[in-house]
């Protein structure tokens, strides 16, 4: 009976020496797309006299925009709007840092409110990652579970007529999404002018900026004919090249040209 007690407050003193089990994760989503949803960020922090708490997150911002967290009595980020930066640098794996100043312990509960917008894609899939734990300015680790979030959407026009639709968000940041639909087989180029006429890119050597899709989200490489039907293409800025400003964008078919206007903000 003694080795019995003896080893189970050794087991309880060890137990108690352990480092604490901390884990973040968010949980899958759907959201509809240019409307703001609020997606939890949950876990665990088990840490004791926790005074500082940040949590960075990896995101593909080229789908889904993160406009900010929030906090409140009950959650581990306990102030109504925790310190939160974002850095754009790259925009399919952009960071974002939230940092609480007022936190708590929580076990599998809400760290923070996630205020997040469906941008370009329509029935796409971006991630959010969680990747950093840092209590009290250290560095500690933790479970990290990614969460996939659906932006929901409809197609512009359902129909063939030759057309092409505005840009989709408009102003935008970070990428925009225009519909477009032939009546006939034909060639397709895009071109993207800034208002004074310089051609920042097209559709023959963009570099990445432009990328054509048919309506079943198939990637397509060759324009020179393409059938009946939708499609829609995606301009994307090199961030670190182009600077905030109007363009006009232009299709060009075997029968007619189209132009937009379309505002880029960074």
């Amino acid at each position: 009976m003694k080795v019995i007690k003896y080893s189970i407050i050794v087991f309880i003193l060890l137990s108690a020496l352990l480092p604490a089990q901390n884990s973040i994760k968010i949980k899958d989503s759907t959201i509809t797309r240019e409307f703001y949803t609020d997606i939890p960020l949950v876990g665990t922090i088990e840490s004791t006299n926790v005074n500082e708490l940040t949590v960075e997150l990896i995101y593909d911002s080229r789908i889904i925009d993160i406009k900010s967290a929030s906090g409140q009595a009950g959650y581990a980020m306990q102030e109504a709007t925790p310190e939160f930066t974002i850095d754009y640098n790259k925009i399919d794996s952009a960071h974002v840092i939230i940092r609480s100043t007022n936190p708590a312990s929580v076990n599998d509960w809400i760290i923070c409110m996630l205020h997040i917008r469906g941008l370009v894609y329509s029935d796409s899939i971006a991630y959010i990652l969680p990747n950093r734990l840092l209590i009290n300015g250290q560095e500690v680790s933790a479970n990290f579970q990614a969460g996939n979030i659906k932006v929901l959407g409809t197609p512009v026009f359902p129909n063939f007529p030759d057309n092409l639709s505005p840009g989709y968000p408009n102003p935008f940041a970070y990428q925009v999404r225009f519909n477009f639909s032939l009546k006939e087989s034909s060639s397709v180029k895009f071109i993207v002018y800034a208002l004074n006429g310089v051609r920042i890119t097209d559709s023959d050597n963009s570099n990445g900026m432009l990328e054509i899709f048919s309506d079943n989200n198939m990637r397509l490489d060759d324009f020179t004919s393409l059938k009946e039907g939708g499609y829609y293409v995606l301009f994307t800025p090199k961030f670190q090249e182009i600077s905030s400003q109007y363009f006009i964008f232009v299709m060009k078919t075997d029968r007619n040209v189209f132009n937009t206007n379309i505002i880029y903000c960074k």
